[in-house]
């Protein structure tokens, strides 16, 4: 059946890169279509590791750097068009990718079509950048730390977590429709304020 037409046609890939002497790293990861999850690793000397499922004409290209502390690391498909198929793949191609607890991370996320699974729980977070074309996204904030979390999703459900005790301030945008904001946060027009945030 067509299941298995389409199964034949994905590859995985390992990724492991290590961590070196960074302290902090810069990290772009930009699957086309599928599920991306993220969460923490268990050896911090990797920076990344994991396992990448990939469509059979994809092309994956990955690119490391580091330059005095900071290390760069990125990995995206070239493959930006959605064939008959790509609905049929989307639960395939899964992204795995676990991340180091022992650097600050810069974070950005890019995914046409799928889900995104991110739970930054035991990450350091200097930042972090999600665009989300088609599909749910959600997104857990770590229990502690100083950053900025810029979150676009087109058409679908947003879905952000924020432990107890994070304080937070939310710049809603106004096209936003049925957004839900925890009870006892603040909102003045589209910004709303956690109790503790002051």
């Amino acid at each position: 059946g067509t299941e298995f037409g389409a199964s034949r046609q994905v590859r995985s890939e390992e990724i492991v890169q290590s961590l070196g002497e960074a302290e902090r790293a810069e990290l772009v990861v930009s699957p086309g279509i599928g599920t991306l999850s993220i969460t923490a690793g268990l050896d911090p000397t990797n920076l990344v590791e994991g396992t990448v499922h990939l469509a059979r004409r994809e092309e994956l290209t990955r690119s490391f750097d580091v330059e005095g502390e900071t290390a760069t690391f990125a990995l995206q498909t070239e493959t930006r068009s959605f064939g008959p198929f790509a609905a049929g793949w989307g639960g395939q191609r899964l992204w795995d990718l676990r991340l180091s607890s022992d650097v600050a991370l810069s974070l950005e996320t890019e995914l046409g079509l799928g889900e995104m699974i991110i739970d930054l729980t035991g990450l350091m977070m200097e930042s972090l950048s999600v665009e989300q074309g088609l599909g749910q996204a959600r997104i857990t904030l770590p229990e502690e730390g100083r950053f900025e979390a810029r979150i676009e999703g087109a058409i679908g459900q947003t879905i952000v977590i924020i432990p107890e005790g994070m304080a937070a301030r939310i710049r809603l945008d106004t096209g936003i429709s049925g957004r839900q904001v925890p009870s006892g946060y603040r909102c003045e027009e589209d910004v709303c304020t956690s109790p503790d945030y002051e």
